[in-house]
């Protein structure tokens, strides 16, 4: 019984770091999107018009946003432990 209980706590430790990296890649792969949304809106205002460059910033940022909202709600579908911790986000 007790090697079991053994088992489960490294079992619990190892699932424990698995998800904290996972959530430090989550948190990268939003601040490039942030840095990418930032630079499209750079390179935007080389050719395009100040109506179209709006529109092109708007929509990047609606991208970001919507990413990073998903990736907040990852991280509390893992941090409430759920069934199923990689459980697809439902895109609003």
């Amino acid at each position: 019984m007790r090697t079991l209980l053994e088992k489960q706590v490294e079992l619990i430790h190892a699932l424990s770091a698995r998800i904290e990296e996972a959530r430090e890649r989550s948190n990268r792969r939003v601040e490039m999107l942030r840095a990418l949304a930032h630079v499209a809106s750079l390179r935007s205002r080389l050719t395009e018009t100040p109506s179209a460059l709006r529109q092109i910033s708007d929509n990047v940022r609606a991208l970001c946003d919507d990413i990073e909202r998903q990736a907040m709600a990852l991280d509390s579908v893992v941090s409430a432990g759920g069934d199923d911790a990689m459980a697809t986000v439902r895109r609003t």
